[in-house]
């Protein structure tokens, strides 16, 4: 199997990413060198070997990114027997690609790659906590973005929708790695019917009889979309 070092990732960064910052290059360049590697899609093994390692091996991952962040996944994230029918279900599709970062030969962190039409699309860009010192975030966006790029058949690469929570780290992250923001009018329609449900007197209802430990995740759910979702009312 092909394997591409960071050091790699280095000589590329120097000679071709003038749009990234100053900080995150330097994160990148001095930090834990020749730790992160990065297997492409395009080697010897076959996409579904990939998806296998993924399927048994993304869960662990995945559950670490939403401890760390103080919340809960939906359950074919989180879930074992969900998450390995989702991974296998991607094997049916062609424009599925899957990304991963090793550190001493441990999967610690992953994307897939979607690919319509001219764009290509990041999803579940996820980490495993203990391995985020070594930074194989940035050496697997960049290295993905770079040589997806290069491909006559994709003009442009997205790492996806604002988050309906304000996320400045992650904003600052993307924006870092040479992603540029770009408006598409994203907006939420309520039925009027259903406003009343949504008004801060009842979410302050609603989460004054939520249990304290944050068990319920529909209520986590609805207090999370009350609290953000009057950015994009139309």
């Amino acid at each position: 199997m092909t394997q591409i070092q960071i050091r790699v990732l280095r000589r590329q960064l120097a000679a071709t990413l003038a749009s990234v910052e100053r900080g995150e290059r330097v994160v990148v360049l001095k930090r834990n060198r020749a730790i992160a590697q990065i297997i492409p899609v395009g080697s010897r093994d076959p996409v579904d070997r990939k998806l296998d390692l993924l399927a048994a091996e993304g869960c662990v991952i995945n559950k670490s990114v939403f401890q760390r962040q103080g919340r809960h996944g939906p359950a074919f994230l989180e879930q074992e027997a969900h998450w390995r029918e989702y991974v296998t279900r991607c094997k049916s599709f062609s424009d599925v690609e899957p990304y991963g970062a090793f550190v001493e030969g441990r999967l610690c962190a992953f994307t897939l790659i979607v690919r319509v039409d001219e764009y290509a699309y990041t999803f579940h860009p996820h980490a495993e906590a203990s391995s985020l010192k070594f930074r194989p975030m940035n050496a697997l966006i960049f290295w993905v973005t770079q040589s997806l790029l290069r491909r006559a058949d994709i003009k442009y690469v997205s790492y996806g929708l604002e988050s309906l929570v304000q996320q400045a780290d992650l904003v600052k992250f993307k924006l870092g790695m040479g992603f540029k923001a770009i408006s598409i009018g994203r907006m939420v329609m309520l039925n009027p019917l259903a406003r009343p449900f949504f008004s801060a007197p009842a979410a302050a209802l609603v989460r004054k009889g939520a249990p304290r430990n944050g068990a319920n995740n529909l209520i986590q759910d609805y207090l999370v979309f009350v609290d953000n979702y009057r950015r994009y009312v139309l």
